[in-house]
């Protein structure tokens, strides 16, 4: 596939039928039950849909879709993102998005990066042609195919261009005499070619033969002082990007290769070139500076944000004073420039590969959103280190890897007008962007309402989904009841908002939003955890609640039952605490549900022991009910229940066997206890029993070590006496062996006849 080649994909996330229910909890409901009109209630939150009910008054229409019954038509919300459009063949990706922004919602996209092995690249050598770089051109025009490989080996697709620079000709920078001017080495005895400002020699091609022969071609001048013109030569090499071939999509690198210092933006006055350049391009079909001595040479900052403009990095190649440009990068370029150390021209290619891997081992995104100042864009990512954090910018990552990098968009405010907005995201080394087109919600189809509201007529106002949205000065269903068109009934003596910025002004009185009442919403009703005014079981007067005859409490969340707090009797928290709000808060010491544990004890367990015990003993499973208010059921597996409750311990023989119960409330304040029968009891050997067999085994252990320790002990005495007899036997005989023969030995050795 051609590099250029693009593929479009497109993938729906989310197109107005996505699935949002499951996180449109009570608390979005409360916030779509304050909207009173269906464009309101479609801007507020996603969850929130509109239900038109022919003949109804309701202002509360608007909710989670859940909520929502007996509509005749319901105006269903938009998701939040769209669609991407994914192009391949490309580092950035996707390459767009569509959204909805809602003010204080949050959408988060997704953008990744992946740098390609054979991305274009387009490297332009920018050359320092004074007379004391003459060694370092003629090495350069030696290399030839070794060029040719280190190229290769960053991208197949690379194109070189060439150009040259000494420094403006003119007094005090060049001689202006007639014969040092055209021969600026005169004071050498050497020959060179007049000085100039920069020269583009060759354009862009993929032809190394043509670069080559540009390079030999050549000739070495000479300037006065230790300073040149580089950065005019940049910024016309950066200017002039028609004229020399540079192309949109590539990756482009300038390589300045010198031995000089920097003449910047001032110093040109001292050769009557005080016009600052307004961003033209200076050369002339020859490829030579046209106007030397009348534009001033560039800022550092105006070169940086050229480089950045036209996104271009450079890499500096210089052969002394390595510290001024590294200060330089580190104060001003931090990521446009790499600088290398130029020992000798060969190291050019070293120094090519070096800042090619720096630069392609780094991304970053910008964004500009002053066309829509209400948006906030913030950029998040782990730069592959484990670590999410924000940041636009990642460097050290590993080449060809890719990076994701999450975007989130928030909407601070409602945008004055409704059109669609559109802001890119720029990578800052490539020509690549990521585009995203914002709408917003701002107007409700209702097309199923047409036949349905022909001849309903909003007097003074305009239908709106089923709803007459009125004028100022007119209300009622269908506008036609004038009202007073004032403010002044709807602020309070002494305040600053309307309505105590709780609310609306409407025909100069306040319809306050919920929780709050009053004359001007300066009352806030207490709600329970659901939102609910006085839960729902009582009136909300001057922010006090006014509860029901079955609830109490601040908020009516109390009720005043105890049927919560009985268990198998009237005994209120099996006497072992209070009733609240009918809850048990027990005692010091006791704890459960009824009050019933008091330290690891259930009390419940010991009552209901017997009946257990009768249950328990029977192989079949009917069920047993028995006289104390107590049911009992068999079961022949351990249920959740049973998991976290009671457990009767039995010893049968030498075995500790258990069964397993547990209880709960049942009708008429009965006990239901579920239980398992006899056949299914769990049984182990009791420590006393274990302790018995661990001690027998342990003396059998004991004395049979003993007795083979004995034997052992006897065993290895005899060996050494048979070691000592057998040693006795030896010196015996080396002692006769060496005896006098005639030494006669006065011991004599008499047998006794058998």
């Amino acid at each position: 596939m051609k590099p250029y080649t693009l593929v479009f994909v497109f993938s729906i996330i989310g197109y107005f039928g996505v699935s949002y229910c499951s996180d449109c909890t009570a608390e979005k409901s409360l916030i779509c039950r304050k909207q009173t009109n269906c464009l309101d209630c479609i801007r507020a939150h996603s969850c929130c849909n509109w239900c038109y009910k022919a003949g109804s008054s309701s202002i509360n229409a608007c909710d989670i879709k859940n909520e929502l019954s007996n509509c005749e038509y319901v105006e269903e919300n938009q998701a939040v993102a769209i669609i991407s459009n994914v192009t391949l063949n490309k580092q950035i990706s996707p390459q767009s998005y569509k959204v909805i922004l809602r003010k204080d919602e949050t959408v988060k996209l997704t953008v990744t990066y992946q740098a390609d092995r054979d991305y274009p690249l387009e490297l332009y050598y920018l050359t320092d042609l004074s007379y004391s770089m003459r060694d370092y051109v003629e090495t350069l025009k030696s290399l030839g195919d070794k060029l040719r490989t280190s190229l290769s080996s960053l991208t197949k697709n690379y194109k070189l261009a060439y150009g040259s620079f000494l420094d403006k000709p003119g007094m005090p920078f060049t001689l202006t005499s007639p014969d040092n001017f055209e021969n600026p080495c005169n004071t050498d005895k050497l020959k060179c070619n007049p000085t100039y400002l920069f020269k583009h020699t060759l354009n862009f091609t993929s032809n190394t033969d043509e670069f080559f022969k540009a390079v030999t071609d050549s000739q070495i001048s000479a300037n006065l002082d230790d300073l040149d013109g580089a950065l005019e030569a940049i910024q016309q090499v950066l200017l002039c990007d028609e004229t020399l071939g540079w192309t949109e999509e590539s990756r482009k690198l300038i390589v300045l290769s010198t031995d000089s210092l920097l003449h910047s933006a001032g110093d040109g006055i001292l050769v009557g070139a005080t016009r600052v350049n307004p961003g033209k391009c200076l050369i002339d079909r020859f490829g030579e500076h046209i106007d030397p001595l009348t534009y001033d040479y560039p800022s550092i900052a105006e070169i940086r944000s050229l480089l950045r403009k036209y996104k271009v990095n450079l890499i500096v190649a210089v052969q002394e004073k390595e510290h001024f440009y590294q200060s330089l990068k580190n104060s001003t370029l931090q990521k446009e420039m790499y600088v290398g150390r130029l020992k000798n021209a060969s190291d050019i290619l070293q120094l090519v590969t070096d800042g090619f891997q720096q630069f392609i081992r780094q991304v970053e995104f910008s964004t500009d959103t002053s066309d829509i100042p209400e948006l906030d864009v913030k950029f998040f990512s782990d730069c592959n280190q484990g670590s999410v954090t924000e940041t636009t910018f990642c460097q050290n990552i590993d080449p060809y890897q890719k990076i994701d990098f999450n975007v989130e968009l928030t909407l601070k405010e409602w945008v004055s007008d409704s059109r669609y907005r559109r802001i890119i995201i720029r990578e800052k080394n490539i020509n690549e962007e990521l585009t995203i087109d914002i709408n917003f919600p701002d107007k409700c189809n209702c097309i199923n309402l047409d036949a349905a509201l022909k001849n309903v007529t909003c007097n003074n106002g305009i239908l709106s989904c089923g709803k007459c949205i009125c004028n100022k000065g007119w209300k009622g269903d269908r506008c036609s009841e004038e009202c007073l068109d004032s403010l002044d009934g709807c602020i309070e003596r002494g305040a600053s908002n309307f309505c105590s910025g709780k609310g609306n002004c409407v025909c100069g009185k306040c319809e306050c939003n919920e929780p709050y009442v009053g004359t001007y919403c300066e009352y806030e009703c207490p709600t329970d955890g659901n939102g609910r005014i006085c839960s729902d079981h009582g009136t909300c007067n001057d922010g006090t609640c006014t509860c029901n005859s079955d609830y109490s409490g601040h908020e009516c969340s109390c009720h005043k039952s105890t049927d919560r707090c009985k268990f198998g009797s009237d005994i209120i928290c099996q006497g072992n605490g209070e009733c609240e709000c009918n809850k048990c808060n027990c005692d010091a010491g006791y704890s459960g549900t009824y009050c019933e544990r008091v330290n690891k004890t259930n009390i419940f367990c010991d009552d209901i022991e017997d009946s257990v015990l009768s249950t328990s003993d029977n192989a079949i499973m009917p069920t047993i009910v028995s006289s104390n208010n107590v049911t009992l059921k068999l079961i022949s597996n351990n249920t959740e229940e049973c998991r976290q409750s009671c457990v009767y311990l039995k010893y049968v023989n030498t075995k500790k066997c258990y069964v397993e119960y547990c209880y709960e409330k049942g009708t008429d304040n009965n006990i239901i206890i579920n239980t398992q029968p006899k056949n299914n009891m769990k049984c182990s050997i009791t420590t006393q029993a274990m302790s018995s067999y661990l001690g027998i085994a342990l003396f059998s252990t004991i004395v049979a070590a003993g007795i083979a320790y004995i034997f052992w002990k006897k065993w290895r005495i005899y060996k050494l006496d048979q070691a000592e007899y057998k040693k006795y036997e030896e010196m015996q005989l080396i002692e006769r062996q060496e005896e006098n023969p005639l030494y006669n030995s006065p011991y004599r050795k008499y047998s006794v006849p058998k």
